[in-house]
Order: structure tokens, then C-alpha cells, then sequence
């Protein structure tokens, strides 16, 4: 028996199934862009419930998903007099269209980056990372609470470290392909990884 998983485990894999594996991996990681999108729908149920219960004009919001960009945006427009005095149905409004557009813009990245678009998944890390330095400014400048700033720069450091470890396995496909000879090196940066 020992014998036998000794001799399992010198086993060479094939380019299949090292590509399989790898490329199993990638889809996991790639695709964080989607949840981050998801959560930020999350944070809009949760500003409109903040909202209903008057947390956010009485600075008393407490903590959210959201994107840095989405939470500045929605603490902005509840300081515009436009916004408020016009009801709150004006405010809530914007703020699920503008939601709903950051959502699906990360949304689609995240699908991009599960199809092994290489440009999408620099192109999300580097947007996600740009987003990840507006949530402390924005934290501290509309007083939003300490534990809700640091849940989301939690969020961004595990979304932004899962979309560098999807950028890492994605060359390490590319690095197999060559290795196997599947792919010629000049030509990898203009295609994705497909399986």
C-alpha cells in the first residue's frame, strides 16, 4: 500500500492535468471582482436601512461593503440640499443607480477575469487598489465609525490579495504552456487563458 502511493506520488502529471489543476485554481481567485460587486449591492440595502432609521443624517452610520468610491458618493450626496430636500426618494434613487453601476462594472470585470482576460484582471486589481485608498480618507472625513473603516479596508486587502494571486496563477499557466510548448511566448499577452 505505502508502496504504491510512493510510486502515485513520483508520478509525473500531465500538461493536463498540471493545466487543469492550475486553471481550477485561477478560476477561484480570478473572479473575487464579483463578490466585491455583490457586496457593494449589500452595502446600497444597507445605506437605504441606515437611511430609514436616520443614521445617515445624523453621522451615525456604522459600517458597509461598499466600494471606497460608492461610499464617498453616497455620504457626498446626502450633504447636497438637491438631494435631500427633494425627499428622500430623490437620494435613494441616485444612490441605487449609482450602486448599480459600480456593482456591474465590477461584476463585469470579474466575469472577464474568469474568462482568463489578462487585461481584466490587471485592469480590476488596479481599480479595485485605487478604490481601496479612497475608503480611509472618505472614513475619516465623513466620520464614519472606526470598525466600519477597518472592515473595509479588510474587505479590499483580501479582494486585492486574491485578484494578485489570480495574476500569479495566470502566469503560471502561460509558464506551462510555454514549458509544454502549447503556446508561442510572443503570442501569450494577446490571448487569455482558456482551457
Amino acid at each position: 500500500m505505502k508502496k504504491e502511493r510512493r510510486e502515485h506520488s513520483k508520478r509525473v502529471k500531465t500538461y493536463e492535468e498540471q493545466h487543469n489543476a492550475a486553471f481550477s485554481r485561477f478560476q477561484k481567485f480570478s473572479g473575487s471582482l464579483i463578490w466585491a460587486g455583490i457586496l457593494n449591492v449589500v452595502s446600497l440595502i444597507i445605506i437605504i436601512v441606515q437611511g430609514a432609521t436616520g443614521a445617515i443624517e445624523n453621522n451615525a452610520v456604522t459600517f458597509n461593503f461598499c466600494f471606497g468610491i460608492s461610499d464617498l458618493t453616497f455620504r457626498l450626496l446626502a450633504l447636497i440640499p438637491f438631494f435631500t430636500s427633494g425627499g428622500e426618494w430623490l437620494y435613494y434613487l441616485t444612490i441605487v443607480i449609482i450602486a448599480m453601476i459600480y456593482s456591474t462594472g465590477a461584476i463585469f470585470l470579474g466575469v472577464m477575469c474568469r474568462k482568463g482576460k489578462i487585461k481584466a484582471l490587471w485592469a480590476g486589481a488596479i481599480i479595485y487598489l485605487l478604490d481601496a485608498f479612497l475608503v480611509i480618507p472618505s472614513s475619516l472625513w465623513l466620520s464614519q465609525s472606526v470598525l466600519g473603516m477597518w472592515i473595509m479596508v479588510g474587505l479590499h486587502v483580501v479582494i486585492l490579495a486574491l485578484q494578485a494571486y489570480a495574476i500569479v496563477i495566470y502566469y503560471q499557466i502561460v509558464d506551462l504552456a510555454i514549458h509544454y510548448q502549447i503556446i508561442n511566448p510572443q503570442v501569450e499577452e494577446k490571448e487569455g487563458v482558456e482551457q
